[in-house]
């Protein structure tokens, strides 16, 4: 799977909810394949003024436009 998104972006679940920021794409090391991305991203968003944080697969997630 391609990554459709990028660290900064914008985006909301497909179901809904508040606007999010990317702030990490779950990369990890594989001794043979170098750096390997997850599917995943570490989302951070604000409650009132309460941040929040997640991690959400990619196909759950949209650009908030």
């Amino acid at each position: 799977m391609e990554q459709k998104f990028k660290i900064g972006d914008v985006v909301i679940l497909k179901s809904g909810g508040p606007s999010m920021t990317i702030t990490s794409d779950k990369t990890g090391t594989d001794f043979h394949k170098g750096k390997v991305w997850n599917g995943r991203y570490d989302c951070k968003w604000f409650d009132g003024d309460e941040m929040k944080q997640g991690r959400f697969p990619q196909d759950a997630l949209e650009l908030d436009e």
